[in-house]
């Protein structure tokens, strides 16, 4: 199989990144950051939408959900921890890939219809996206899977790295074209009012919208510059980031046409949309609330809720907008985590060393006789006793994150900082267990303990403005 390294893509075409720094840790944090992000906007999608159907929705969800399997089958590429000779970490990748990239075109696509009310153009641009995502999704899956077996023959390399390219460009075109068609009309729109509030809402927009295509463009600079490595890592940190700014325009159309609309309590249909215009005072103070009804049947209640930078403090909430406690979210994500995702079970049971009958330290009972007979290499020895060790300090961690989440969210402690803290300790712990599960040399390990304490002290401070908050 190619080998697909922080160093070498496996093509052959991409110049390498051999800055040790770079490769060992850039690359996890941007994907352990897209990580983090994915798992407050699936949380923000749940809880924004009271009715699940639509397919705004969908696809939000799905563009969201998605960014999770796409950066861990990068990663265990990356660092070569192979199952099945690459082809189930491939799979992996390409499932994440397919709901990230057409997920994300179906999210810019159904929101057109909050601004675009030409059906034929509609139906044109979803033609497209369908279209492009049946033909780049299928070749650039079939070759990559080629590319991994028969990365011996050139051809089959050469096509792989030009299909690449032709993905990530074709894409980032189709993302650039459905922005633009909604800055179009949101400028249309924006000479309806001059000198009104809806004015400032609109440019918002755009300039929402033009962050969006600049990343984009990040994204096929990089790979043209020859980072390949760099792309993929990059680009599910992009992709999360666009999702994001999603919540950011959520809300905008409903405020645009309390604007333009100032006494009017009718609804008036947009597309599948239908959005009730509340009344709009003279001081400027109205209700956002979108109603938007997909295929005329389903409706969600939206409410537009507090950014990450609100939850955790960082910026000023608006009075109508509560912030939510992300900690059950947490507690939930690092059982599934400590329990599961760095459980080093399923890589045993891939090598046949697994004993069902004496689990606890069988690496130690079993290990050294696997090595003999030749079932696994002395590195993946060590790398699963590393596996091991990560497992059992999770579990172990989890017990106190439990105790500061449940005993903060008792005493009253304020939401930003829990979910300051459950932030600080999702990213601490991802961390932590990488380094610990990846580094083989002294120096490079020496960062797990730092992870280590940043997470625990992000516990310790939920227990003590507990114990602060219950005092008073």
């Amino acid at each position: 199989m190619p080998r697909f390294t922080p160093e070498n893509d496996g093509t052959g075409l991409a110049r390498q990144l051999t800055d040790p720094l770079v490769a060992q840790y850039v690359y996890s944090v941007f994907i352990a950051l897209a990580w983090c992000n994915a798992l407050e906007l699936v949380v923000l999608c749940l809880n924004t939408f009271k009715r699940y159907a639509g397919t705004y929705f969908w696809s939000l969800f799905v563009a969201s959900i998605s960014i999770i399997p796409f950066g861990l089958g990068y990663l265990l590429k990356m660092f070569h921890i192979t199952f099945t000779n690459g082809y189930l970490e491939l799979a992996i990748t390409d499932i994440g890939w397919v709901g990230m990239v057409t997920g994300q075109s179906l999210v810019l696509w159904s929101r057109l219809h909050l601004v675009v009310h030409n059906r034929k153009v509609l139906k044109g641009i979803l033609y497209l996206i369908i279209i492009d995502g049946v033909l780049l999704h299928t070749a650039a899956t079939t070759l990559e899977f080629m590319n991994n077996g028969l990365y011996y023959i050139h051809n089959v390399t050469v096509a792989f790295g030009i299909m690449e390219r032709i993905q990530v460009v074709w894409f980032c075109v189709q993302e650039l074209l459905i922005s633009s068609v909604y800055i179009v009309e949101t400028a249309k729109l924006l000479r309806l009012d001059q000198a009104g509030p809806s004015r400032t809402i609109l440019t918002q927009l755009i300039i929402v919208n033009v962050t969006i295509m600049v990343l984009d463009l990040v994204v096929v600079a990089v790979q043209f510059a020859g980072f390949f490595t760099l792309q993929v890592t990059t680009k599910v940190l992009v992709y999360s980031i666009k999702l994001k700014l999603e919540y950011i325009i959520l809300g905008r159309p409903t405020k645009i046409s309390l604007a333009l609309t100032p006494r009017s309590s009718e609804p008036r249909e947009w597309g599948p949309f239908r959005c009730y215009m509340l009344q709009w005072t003279a001081t400027s103070s109205f209700t956002t609330t979108l109603i938007p009804v997909a295929s005329g049947e389903s409706y969600a209640h939206l409410t537009i809720m507090a950014s990450l930078l609100t939850a955790v403090g960082l910026t000023q909430a608006p009075l109508s907008a509560p912030i939510p406690n992300y900690g059950p979210g947490f507690l939930i994500f690092h059982f599934a985590f400590a329990y599961g995702i760095v459980s080093s079970r399923p890589l045993k049971q891939y090598y046949g060393i697994d004993h069902q009958e004496s689990p606890r330290q069988d690496l130690n009972k079993y290990g050294e006789a696997a090595v003999r007979d030749g079932k696994i290499t002395r590195k993946q020895l060590e790398m699963l006793q590393r596996n091991e060790a990560a497992h059992a300090n999770s579990v172990e961690n989890y017990t106190l994150f439990v105790a500061g989440i449940t005993l903060a969210t008792y005493a009253g402690v304020p939401r930003t900082t829990i979910n300051a803290a459950g932030l600080t300790y999702t990213v601490a712990r991802i961390l932590y267990a990488i380094n610990y599960i990846t580094a083989e040399r002294p120096r490079t390990a020496t960062w797990r303990g730092l992870f280590w304490w940043v997470g625990n002290l992000s516990c310790l401070t939920l227990l003590w403005k507990a114990g602060q908050a219950l005092s008073e």
